[in-house]
């Protein structure tokens, strides 16, 4: 002060009083340990504490998981689509972290939804063999549809078509082969009672290859054709064989001598002629004297004869 100058005296600061200056610093280092404190609490109540049990998040649909997550008050974070070749498509997997596991509020679960099986190469089988393409088709994880188709050139069995080929698909997509089943069937003309060149001519026509043979036929005058084997009107494939049966006419026996013969040794050799025996005219203890037809006539095979006794 101008009195202090003028006395010559030297002013004084103020100073605080130690007891005074201890309490500030104290109460200060109170206030700095009990914020300290505090945010530690906070943040050890967040980081560890209220920990919780991760629930089953997968098999789900995205919002069923999310239903249950928010239920067991979990957060959850969608991971995306991911290809899986045995997860269901729209079906949630790929959990992380595993049920059961505790984990703390700010921590995430993770799942990921299945777009199912990633697409793999279907390769190509036409010109190939069915059941080779078939069992490959399988072996990598396909399903296999089978469509046959008549083709003249290409042989029964092969692979004609193919879709899709060489592409992309999904596992268990399905395949389609058409396959080839040989030429179409060919149906046996009608050739009774034509001549033996206009028969072959008709069934040669078809793509049939021709056979012969002989036999007896009653309606057939001999050397025209009979009829075939298989008959007229069957199916055969391309180039299989046809016998064509030529008439030798009436199949004709002899009616044999049983003058004198008894009833039933005369029926028995007429029997053994191919003859039925027919009725007995006259006495049936006597014996033959004769037949009719008589005897020596020339009749068809399986004729009746008569027999004439006294």
């Amino acid at each position: 002060t101008v009195a202090a100058l003028a006395s010559g005296k030297k002013s004084k600061k103020r100073r605080i009083p130690r007891p005074r200056l201890r309490t500030v610093i104290v109460s200060t280092i109170i206030v700095l340990l009990l914020a300290g404190a505090s945010g530690s609490a906070y943040a050890l109540y967040t980081f560890t504490g209220n920990q919780r049990p991760v629930p089953v998040l997968t098999g789900l649909s995205l919002d069923q998981a999310r239903a249950v997550s928010k239920q067991a008050k979990i957060k959850m974070i969608f991971d995306g689509e991911k290809f899986s070749e045995d997860v269901p498509v729209g079906k949630t997997f790929d959990q992380s972290p595993a049920q059961g596991t505790k984990i703390y509020p700010r921590q995430y679960a993770h799942v990921a939804v299945s777009k199912g099986p990633e697409p793999r190469t279907v390769r190509g089988f036409v010109g190939l063999r069915y059941d080779v393409a078939s069992a490959e088709l399988q072996k990598d994880l396909f399903k296999v549809k089978k469509i046959d188709r008549v083709d003249e050139q290409i042989p029964a069995g092969q692979v004609l078509e193919q879709n899709p080929a060489n592409a992309k698909a999904a596992r268990g997509a399905e395949v389609t082969l058409v396959v080839s089943s040989g030429p179409k069937p060919r149906t046996i003309p009608q050739v009774a009672s034509m001549s033996r060149d206009a028969a072959v001519a008709a069934i040669s026509a078809e793509q049939l290859q021709v056979a012969f043979k002989e036999d007896f036929n009653n309606d057939v005058p001999a050397g025209q054709v009979a009829g075939t084997t298989p008959a007229a009107g069957s199916q055969l494939a391309r180039g299989s064989t046809v016998t064509i049966v030529i008439s030798k006419g009436p199949d004709l026996v002899t009616v044999p001598n049983v003058v004198g013969q008894g009833i039933v040794s005369a029926a028995s050799i007429l029997r053994g002629a191919g003859l039925v025996p027919g009725d007995v005219r006259g006495t049936s203890d006597r014996p033959v004297f004769d037949t009719d037809p008589p005897i020596g006539t020339k009749v068809k095979r399986g004729s009746t004869v008569a027999m004439y006794t006294r």
